[in-house]
């Protein structure tokens, strides 16, 4: 399985490879060390539990349905079909951003490690305070409806507000 799951080092075919007979690389245009690849599946096995794994920009809109404004998710490579997110306004100030229940990584289907539809399961959620046209804002994780989804709350001068002014990010851990 490859991002947004998480793996282990084992998946990769594991950190422990040795060079065939302590020959070192034959050929460097085909073969690579065991001292490079090790630390290599190491670090992307320890990434994949670490690092985001999707973002949202969005700006409100008043009343009306906010504006998705950017996305990007480590899933979202040319060619794949995968749904973008949605945003949805609750009540003043609480909006919801949801992700597909499901999406595909970039394997092609038929091609060795293909997982086929990878569920999505966030383990976190960050969102960034603003400071735009002479106010503050602050934005912070209100709940999360589900897995794949995450209510961010908007406040300024210590009340929930639909901030029209300004873009807010989120990122999917």
């Amino acid at each position: 399985m490859s991002l947004p799951g998480s793996a282990s080092a084992s998946i990769y075919g594991g950190a422990n490879l040795f060079d065939y007979a302590g020959q070192g690389v034959t050929d460097p245009t085909t073969d690579r060390s065991a001292s490079a690849v090790n630390p290599l599946v190491s670090d992307v096995a320890g990434m994949t539990h670490t690092a985001a794994r999707a973002w949202v920009q969005f700006t409100p809109s008043g009343t009306a349905s906010p504006a998705l404004t950017a996305y990007d998710a480590t899933w979202n490579w040319p060619g794949n079909t995968n749904a973008e997110p949605t945003v949805a306004r609750n009540s003043t100030g609480l909006y919801t951003i949801t992700w597909p229940v499901s999406v595909y990584d970039a394997v092609p289907s038929g091609a060795p490690g293909y997982a086929g539809a990878i569920t999505l399961s966030f383990r976190s959620c960050a969102s960034s305070n603003v400071y735009a046209s002479a106010e503050f804002f602050r934005t912070y994780i209100a709940g999360r409806p589900s897995a794949n989804s995450v209510q961010v709350a908007i406040e300024a001068g210590g009340a929930l507000t639909d901030a029209t002014t300004v873009s807010f990010d989120v990122w999917f851990y």
